[in-house]
């Protein structure tokens, strides 16, 4: 018998898997509440300066190279920036093109986990403006599926034409805006 035949400890287990899934939506949802403090007109994508129906529209491609710094560097986390689409795949559901958003994982895994701190910009997500699951779940929960054009990591993303914008974030931000201050974030003081 192994630990996880035993229904106490698989139990256990999935209690801790929960529980970890929940800190991790509440920090994310502090740093987007956190990280959109900063976003104005000179940090939105100007393809959306006109098409501010919601806040983070157009804000995806800062949101997600900041959080990247954040998690990379705070965290350990070893998220991909991503650009891309987010498909919508049965009918209640709605596209979203041009998109910005976080990647944990092979970009070929079902189970690679999204992060995307501006997924409010959709209908199909609802009330949520944060979105932390694996591609599999988000599809058959949100009938989406998230679909990457570009997957960038920290270094190839310091050359990407984000970074003019993130700097803008930053700066709005103020240098004391995170307890530790990645040094991707740093260079912009």
């Amino acid at each position: 018998m192994t630990l996880s035949d035993d229904p106490a400890t698989a139990a256990s287990m999935d209690h801790a898997h929960d529980q970890a899934a929940a800190d991790w939506r509440t920090a994310l949802t502090a740093y987007r509440n956190l990280v959109s403090k900063g976003w104005d007109e000179k940090t939105v994508h100007w393809r959306y300066a006109d098409q501010q129906d919601r806040p983070s529209t157009g804000q995806c491609g800062v949101t997600s190279a900041w959080l990247m710094a954040v998690l990379g560097e705070v965290h350990a986390v070893p998220a991909v920036y991503c650009y891309g689409d987010v498909w919508a795949v049965r009918e209640s559901s709605e596209d979203l093109p041009d998109h910005c958003w976080l990647e944990v994982g092979d970009a070929d895994d079902p189970d690679r986990l999204i992060v995307d701190l501006t997924c409010g910009q959709s209908s199909t997500f609802g009330e949520d403006e944060v979105l932390h699951a694996s591609h599999s779940s988000i599809r058959s929960s949100h009938g989406v599926s998230y679909e990457s054009v570009l997957r960038l990591g920290p270094a190839e993303l310091d050359d990407d034409e984000v970074q003019d914008r993130l700097g803008r974030l930053v700066t709005a931000l103020g240098p004391d805006h995170l307890p530790v201050m990645p040094e991707r974030l740093r260079r912009f003081f």
